[in-house]
């Protein structure tokens, strides 16, 4: 050996022993130690020659020492680090080992580096106490399957101590699968799931598996998702594998309700008899049901997508949003509408909205016109029976009471001549028939308005004014304007009957000045009744006049404030 090699020798060494981590040589086949630094022996109170040709192995934890055989083994291909534990003779120390095969030494031996690992233990000790506190179950496997490491949810989800158990019977986990073969394809089938399909070597995740639940005699499951990846020193082999266990029964269960529930809100949806649709704020059909479709007459695919402005069947239905959105919270009737379905036939559809709390809105549209044919059929069945009816009190009661009254007037005369005193009280009864001949008369054209007066409805509102303040005292006043003319005599009663039933309201509600209007303009009919009244009983007779005024396609508005009420009917005026 030269004199400069002697020198970086004894250089090497005087390095190796100021060093403050432990420094040794070692036989990679029998972990025999050939030399260390004071360093190192220092940790096991006796000087470096007396631990020279002890065995690494025998001065480690008992439960390292496989390991080190495997850190051995590896150190000889390529250089390592792990840890392990040395049984110091004051306490157990925890070391950061790394080894490498030192170059130009035959046969070879591994160069050893221990530093203590204080403060990689306490890192790992808070790191354990901050996975216990996980909602997930994590487990940490070594290469074989074997569980190491399992914070406290795994304890709890295993129902038992999993360390040291194989993975697969510690959470002897299933997973569904579909069969492929001849006899199985299509079929759903449950399969074991292995620790082998969750270590390949590379992060796995999305896995949805089932644990049994080994207490539970309903065959209750816990829905799993799994999530694997390999915990390594990227060299040849992983050290170990770290499985992460997610508990998703209730959401599960939650999205099964919620899927069972959607598909029960399709099916009434689907089967209900009136059309529904949803708008977005900017008037987009978001969605429709199969009924819409029927009702307008095309598919509901037809209408998905589209601005309900341009459906030309739809547009008269959009309703006022910020009306809406000031009545949120309340349902919201947009009234009657006629419309045109795509094969050009009318219809008469009622439409109601309603602004839901996302900003879409909810239109329901209902078909009503057999319904509305079917009233006015039992209207006029109603209307015909009132003028037979009215008839028979004015052709025959009438009559028959006119006779009475003229049969008495003579027995009157009679009595008179005679001197008798009972003249007086024949005059009473012949006062009293003429008065019954009247109110029979008026009752008949109560009935039947329109038919007993030669100039039609304006004649009959007349006549319902001077009734009115014969009876009720109310100064009731008529105007009529441009002499408008109802040719259809059910339009004429419904819009006599209108006037008659607020009349009727004003006189409960103590109105002392009512005025009726009759006036066409732009080619419209108007009726508006205003008086003073307060109004009490108002919104049963509100419905009965919005009926019939829908009845004859009118539209109906009222008007009120602290001292009037005014009711406005106003419908087209048929040519």
């Amino acid at each position: 050996m030269s004199r400069t090699s002697a020198e970086t020798d004894v250089a090497y060494q005087s390095l190796v022993e100021t060093m403050a981590c432990g420094a040794l040589v070692v036989d990679p086949e029998t972990s025999r130690i050939l030399y260390c630094n004071s360093a190192f022996s220092e940790l096991f109170l006796t000087s470096p020659a007396n631990l020279a040709g002890a065995c690494l192995v025998d001065l480690l934890r008992h439960e390292d020492r496989d390991h080190l055989y495997w850190l051995l083994d590896q150190s000889a291909r390529h250089p390592t680090k792990g840890h392990i534990t040395l049984m110091s003779p004051a306490k157990p120390v925890l070391t950061c080992m790394s080894s490498s095969v030192l170059p130009g030494v035959t046969p070879p031996v591994l160069g050893i580096v221990l530093s203590p690992a204080v403060a990689l233990f306490e890192s790992q000790t808070l790191a354990a106490a901050i996975l216990d506190q996980a909602t997930e179950a994590i487990v940490l496997c070594d290469r074989a399957g074997t569980v190491t490491h399992a914070n406290l949810t795994a304890h709890r989800l295993a129902g038992r101590d999993p360390c040291s158990l194989p993975f697969s019977e510690a959470f002897p986990l299933k997973r569904r699968s579909t069969g492929s073969g001849l006899q199985t394809a299509g079929r759903e089938s449950e399969e074991t799931l292995w620790f082998s399909d969750l270590s390949a070597g590379r992060v796995v995740r999305g896995i949805h598996a089932y644990l049994p639940v080994s207490d539970s005699a309903s065959g209750r499951k816990i829905t799993l998702l799994l999530s694997a990846g390999p915990i390594g020193n990227g060299t040849d082999g992983n050290l170990s594998t770290v499985i992460t266990m997610t508990d998703i029964s209730r959401q599960m269960e939650a999205e099964s309700a919620l899927r069972a529930s959607e598909n029960r809100y399709s099916q009434v949806v689907e089967q209900a008899e009136e059309g529904i649709c949803l708008l977005d704020p900017a008037g987009e059909i978001l969605d429709a049901n199969a009924s819409l479709g029927r009702i307008l007459g095309c598919g509901p695919e037809q209408l998905i997508g589209r601005k309900i402005k341009d459906v030309k069947f739809l547009s008269g239905l959009e309703p006022d949003r910020p009306k809406l959105q000031e009545e949120a919270e309340r349902r919201t009737v947009i009234g009657e509408r006629g419309i045109q379905r795509r094969d050009g036939t009318l219809r008469t559809v009622e439409g109601s909205a309603k602004m839901l709390p996302n900003g879409t809105l909810l239109l329901i549209i209902r078909d009503i016109t057999e319904r509305r044919l079917l009233e006015k059929e039992v209207l006029e069945i109603s209307r015909r029976e009132e003028r037979r009816i009215g008839r028979d009190l004015y052709d025959l009661l009438a009559q028959q009471l006119a006779g009475v009254g003229f049969l008495t007037k003579v027995l009157e005369q009679k009595l008179q001549g005679k001197g008798l005193e009972e003249s007086k009280e024949a005059q009473r009864i012949g006062e009293l028939v003429r008065e019954a001949v009247l109110q029979t008369r008026n009752l008949a054209e109560g009935l039947c308005p329109i038919e007993f007066n030669a100039d039609g409805l304006t004649t009959a509102l007349q006549e319902l004014c001077r009734t009115s303040r014969q009876i009720s005292k109310i100064r009731c006043r008529f105007v009529s304007s441009n002499s408008p003319v109802v040719a259809e005599e059910a339009t004429a009663a419904q819009l006599y009957l209108i006037a008659r039933e607020i009349v009727n309201a004003s006189k409960q509600e103590g109105a002392s000045q009512l005025t009726i209007r009759l006036e066409s303009v732009d080619g419209r009919i108007n009726l508006s009744i205003e008086h003073d009244g307060q109004p009490r009983s108002g919104e049963k007779t509100l419905k009965i006049v919005r009926y019939r005024a829908s009845l004859i396609g009118a539209d109906l508005s009222v008007r009120r404030d602290r001292n009037t009420v005014l009711v406005r009917c106003s419908l087209k005026h048929a040519s």
